[in-house]
């Protein structure tokens, strides 16, 4: 994990992943992910998106954001406490920036907790992109959220494969 206390990158973090097979053996169909439950405010009115490609337009400047999940608060509003002081609780992204074999961003899943994947079955149906709920295959969850709930987010990268005693890495900021 990195961080700085600059002001132009003071709320930034990355993180680093190092994936190693010692095994003497290949490691097929990998998948990889980060979950992220971020609780925004007063987490039961939390939204969730997803930006796969998008082009920005910032007064004479271009950005292009790709492969980003967010979560934001439903309202923008919590009441004034000591954890919210001014009652506006921001947001939060999560961006993929590095991935084996520059797949990038293979899956972005939505969900609550009432249908978290709990099993190493569902769980990687779910890094695979798939619903594991039904079986079908729907990678990207609409990038539109509907309805606040105490939201979660899945970034997943594969599938790939990990060679006898390689390390690849993947990275997230």
């Amino acid at each position: 994990v990195f961080g700085y206390d600059d002001s132009l990158a003071q709320d930034f973090f990355f993180l680093k992943y190092e994936l190693s097979n010692s095994s003497g053996d290949s490691i097929h169909d990998v998948y990889f992910g980060v979950v992220l439950d971020a609780d925004i405010g007063d987490g039961s009115d939390d939204m969730t998106g997803l930006i796969l490609d998008h082009l920005f337009q910032i007064g004479q400047d271009t950005i292009r954001v790709r492969n980003t999940g967010f979560a934001c608060d439903n309202d923008n509003y919590e009441t004034p406490s000591s954890t919210w002081e001014s009652g506006t609780p921001g947001a939060v992204a999560v961006m993929l920036l590095d991935s084996p074999e520059s797949l990038g961003l293979t899956a972005f899943k939505k969900f609550t907790i009432d249908i978290d994947p709990v099993t190493d079955a569902a769980q990687y149906l779910t890094l695979a992109g798939y619903d594991w709920r039904t079986g079908v295959y729907s990678p990207y969850d609409s990038s539109i959220d509907l309805a606040p709930a105490d939201k979660r987010m899945l970034l997943a990268s594969g599938p790939f494969d990990l060679a006898p005693d390689s390390v690849l890495t993947i990275s997230y900021g």
